[in-house]
């Protein structure tokens, strides 16, 4: 839904009062109203601003690509962790299938065979 001015009005009406998720944003001050616990920042702006430090000039220069490392290794730690863990959930999945289909009839309680 677009919805034109881009303020705080719009995001209200948009995600409503009080955020029950949570909610990618940007640093725009229109969503300074969602409390910080439901709130996360988009990645790829943060990154984004780390790295136009990293290309200014003086100490910037040198904090800016240090910020840019430490971005750069929490996003691919986050990508990992979430395989793992998709990996993980997928495996429990497969084998909760698996043992559910594996049951016969009359041998244990199956939502899939009554017994």
């Amino acid at each position: 839904m677009a919805h034109y001015p881009r303020g705080q009005m719009a995001a209200k009406k948009l995600l409503g009062e009080n955020a029950e998720y949570v909610v990618v944003t940007d640093r725009y001050a229109g969503y300074h109203y969602i409390e910080q616990e439901k709130r996360q920042l988009c990645w790829a702006h943060i990154l984004r601003n780390v790295s136009a430090i990293a290309q200014s000039w003086g100490s910037n220069l040198a904090i800016g690509k240090r910020l840019e490392t430490i971005v750069n290794m929490l996003f691919s730690t986050g990508i990992v962790l979430k395989r793992v863990i998709l990996l993980r959930l997928s495996s429990a999945a497969s084998a909760a299938i698996t043992n559910c289909v594996a049951r016969k009839p009359g041998r244990g309680k199956s939502p899939m065979y009554h017994t």
